[in-house]
């Protein structure tokens, strides 16, 4: 057992954390919808709180209707999805795109996040770490739009073409 912690951004700058309790049940949920082929990716990260199962449920996307989704995926989850939309004919719909940060920016951001953090916390932050140098940076050589987000002007470049162009 383990909490999920997400966040909600909001346009003023504030943010709410909130917190999932996941329970061994989680995992059999996830590992049935799995078997049945319910998800377009799944991955297990072995984190040092314990196994935290991730997938990408076909069921929450629907390309007949006019939305667009934004989803953080690594390089083998792009991969997957690209495949699942080529599959069905809809490979065109897809736009993928990375938001490169330089590695000293990343790891000051992601020790930033949280305040008095313990040992075990700044090991997750370093697992994850090396876990995006192999596991997403491979996709910026391979997405259609990298934009670079290290200063405040290139993530208001970034939100703005995401306002313009995705949102719309």
């Amino acid at each position: 057992k383990y909490f999920e912690i997400d966040y909600e951004f909001y346009d003023d700058g504030s943010y709410k954390k909130k917190e999932r309790h996941i329970t061994e049940r989680a995992s059999e949920e996830f590992e049935r919808m799995k078997n049945n082929a319910e998800f377009i990716e799944t991955r297990v990260y072995k984190t040092v709180k314990g196994n935290w199962y991730y997938g990408l449920p076909k069921s929450g996307i629907d390309l007949e209707d006019d939305n667009n989704y934004i989803t953080i995926l690594d390089f083998d989850g792009l991969l997957e999805l690209e495949i699942w939309l080529r599959n069905i004919g809809q490979v065109d719909k897809l736009t993928s795109i990375y938001i490169d940060v330089t590695e000293q920016n990343r790891l000051i951001r992601s020790l930033n996040r949280e305040q008095n953090m313990t040992k075990r916390q700044v090991e997750e932050v370093i697992r994850r770490y090396y876990d995006d140098n192999s596991n997403v940076l491979p996709a910026k050589a391979y997405c259609d739009l990298v934009f670079p987000n290290n200063t405040y002007e290139e993530f208001d470049s970034l939100i703005t073409y995401i306002d313009e162009y995705v949102l719309i």
